[in-house]
């Protein structure tokens, strides 16, 4: 016959109601008793039955992780495609920090203006939501949020209705124009992201607010918008800026998708990083490690907001609802690696392209 707890509450000496709470981890248990129940559950080899615990309690010990983006998921891995660095990158430092509760976690991918729910809806099968990604939570998902009382972190993007954490992201590319300025850089390029984006609004005022510090007037020619967040955008981005005459000698790219685009550029045209033109990319990634060279990066620190976002979540479901919403910020750290050249003032003033002769 397998253990039950009041097996455990009788060898201990205690009642079942103090066994049961030494094991979902409640107060008001003396430090001894609870060392004692769980000696004693060890020495049974005791299992809790978690399942039914959850379903007298009315939970299923489940979160989600709602993937919003722009494209429909898909398998042909073509260059036309986001890399979805960033929400494996976030889900690795949730899944860490759920790693030591009884939680789990479930994932689904969807678009801004898709209408078909996935099933940890359709089914309850949720106690919490993480929603990550900048774009728009979509509208069926608030319709859905809004009648039932949940707690939602929204990871990467400010949302006033629910509790949200993100990066600085104008203090990210600060950072990296001011490296840029500081190696001597006066012409300094920014690839930005798709203006459908927040972060398009919020990347520029950081690159503003740097040339603005160190005296440099924003000249428009140096900034380009992608179409998306695709390695097929960010080519022609950097096509669209290198050959109209801007001339910068640094650039800035938007996140991992773009920067692999812009480095395809390059490379087919036979620009060197650094000798002819120094990056910077934003979003550091393992990626950037595995460039040659290894690319200079801002780390925007996602496994460490996947982990606070869990913190989050967890605390407003033990009953904190203090400050609600909550809106916290992760700063961001710059990389240094190598592919930024120092210039001296004469050649901050010149153009760092110089194609390779055949």
């Amino acid at each position: 016959m397998p253990v039950t707890i009041i097996d455990v509450a009788r060898a201990a000496g205690v009642s079942k109601t103090t066994v049961s709470a030494v094991i979902c981890g409640r107060s008001g248990v003396k430090e001894e008793t609870r060392q004692l129940v769980l000696d004693t559950i060890r020495e049974l080899k005791y299992v809790p039955n978690f399942t039914a615990r959850n379903f007298v309690q009315g939970r299923t010990n489940i979160l989600g992780a709602l993937i919003v983006h722009a494209d429909k998921r898909s398998l042909d891995y073509q260059f036309a495609q986001e890399t979805g660095v960033y929400s494996q990158d976030i889900s690795r430092g949730i899944i860490a920090r759920l790693s030591t509760t009884r939680y789990g976690l479930m994932t689904s991918y969807m678009t801004p203006g898709e209408t078909v729910l996935p099933p940890m809806f359709t089914d309850n099968r949720i106690d919490g939501l993480f929603v990550i990604g900048a774009l728009e939570m979509p509208l069926v998902v608030r319709r859905v949020l809004k009648e039932r009382n949940i707690p939602v972190v929204a990871v990467g993007r400010t949302c006033s209705e629910y509790d949200s954490i993100r990066v600085d992201v104008p203090q990210s590319v600060y950072l990296a124009a001011k490296h840029l300025y500081v190696n001597g850089h006066r012409r300094i390029g920014l690839v930005n992201c798709a203006p459908n984006f927040t972060s398009n609004v919020e990347r520029f005022e950081g690159y503003r607010r740097a040339l603005a510090e160190v005296g440099l007037e924003i000249d428009r020619s140096l900034v380009v918008d992608c179409r998306d967040n695709t390695g097929s955008s960010g080519y022609i981005a950097a096509g669209q800026l290198l050959t109209s005459g801007a001339n910068p000698t640094g650039l800035i790219t938007a996140n991992v998708s773009i920067t692999m685009g812009v480095l395809r550029y390059l490379y087919e045209h036979r620009i060197r990083i650094p000798d002819d033109i120094s990056i910077i990319g934003h979003e550091d990634s393992v990626m950037y490690s595995y460039a040659s060279p290894a690319l200079t990066a801002i780390n925007i620190q996602k496994e460490k907001t996947g982990d606070r976002a869990a913190e989050l979540l967890l605390e407003r479901l033990a009953g904190n609802d203090k400050s609600f919403p909550v809106s916290r910020f992760i700063e961001p750290v710059l990389t240094v690696r190598d592919s930024v050249k120092k210039l001296t003032t004469k050649a901050s003033q010149l153009s760092g392209i110089r194609p390779m002769s055949c």
